[in-house]
């Protein structure tokens, strides 16, 4: 029960106030940098941990594509815009493409 208070405690005030959770996928082993472990087992652990803290919940991560990492910033970018866009968008006409450039 302890655990289970604990886990809540933690985890519940941290993730209520975000609107978009971005899961960055495990692409390298992490260098040592005297902070985080080197460990490539132990950051496996972390993330399995939080997947199933997050599917605990019933909360999803916007995934980011391990063979994709050039685009993360593009990815996130356009999640973001598309939560923030304002509905009434959807019902204007698209806009016109520009006129040809007519310059020799």
């Amino acid at each position: 029960m302890k655990v289970a208070a604990d886990r809540q405690l933690y985890f519940e005030p941290r993730i209520a106030g975000y609107d978009l959770l971005v899961h960055v996928p495990i692409v390298e082993q992490p260098s040592p940098d005297g902070f985080r472990s080197p460990d490539p087992a132990f950051q496996r652990a972390v993330d399995d941990r939080l997947m199933r803290e997050l599917d605990e919940r019933g909360l999803e991560a916007f995934p980011l594509h391990p063979a994709e990492r050039g685009t993360w910033i593009t990815d996130v970018e356009r999640e973001v815009w598309a939560r923030l866009a304002p509905a009434q968008l959807s019902l204007l006409p698209p806009s016109p493409p520009p006129p040809p450039d007519r310059r020799l």
